[in-house]
């Protein structure tokens, strides 16, 4: 446990593999994200961080990889989003994340001003593509078969979603002014689906 942030890495390239960052469980009392990558190329290999006060982890480099869990990605009160990626005014691409996995529909995924991002084979709460400032080389990005517990929000045109399944409080939000969006066998019996993009 600390007070403040348990690890700021602002190094290209960093690394870690089957470690488990974890803040105050019983009375959240820490401030501070767990994890501040500020650098390309990040890779968190079967990690896991939890009860965090602001983000599990907030990552803003390119290329940030989270593959795989030893545990979950979680905020202490369940408020905001478990993982953030990217900063806005900065476009950052080929993210990826793969069989990660947080605990509450009222946390999730936030990504701002990203492109060519893939998360795949992942359960996560809400799930957020931020235009941010919207520089050039961003898009909507390119989700496979997860499932998605929360609210989902879409800023950025030329998103895809295929082979996903949605919870009961999932409602999906295609941004005014976007367009170019792929949507194709998915699970959405439960789903409220609003599109006020220019087109499907």
């Amino acid at each position: 446990n600390g007070n403040g942030v348990i690890l700021a890495h602002d190094g290209d390239d960093f690394f870690a593999q089957n470690i488990q960052w974890r803040g105050d469980a019983s009375t959240p009392t820490y401030t501070g994200n767990n994890l501040n990558l500020t650098g390309d190329n990040p890779k968190l290999l079967m990690c896991g961080s939890r009860y965090a006060e602001g983000r599990a982890v907030l990552a803003t480099g390119n290329h940030v990889q989270l593959i795989g869990t030893n545990d979950i990605y979680q905020t202490a009160t369940g408020a905001g989003y478990d993982i953030e990626i990217g900063v806005s005014g900065t476009a950052t691409l080929y993210h990826q994340v793969y069989g990660v996995y947080t605990s509450q529909a009222t946390g999730g995924i936030k990504l701002v001003d990203v492109g060519a991002h893939v998360i795949s084979a992942s359960q996560f709460g809400k799930y957020w593509v931020d235009s941010g400032t919207s520089p050039a080389g961003v898009n909507g990005g390119m989700v496979t078969g997860c499932r998605i517990l929360g609210a989902i929000q879409i800023d950025i045109s030329n998103s895809i979603m295929v082979g996903c399944q949605f919870g009961a409080a999932s409602t999906i939000t295609y941004a005014a002014g976007t367009s170019g969006h792929e949507y194709w066998g998915n699970v959405d019996a439960d789903a409220v689906i609003t599109n006020d993009g220019n087109e499907s």
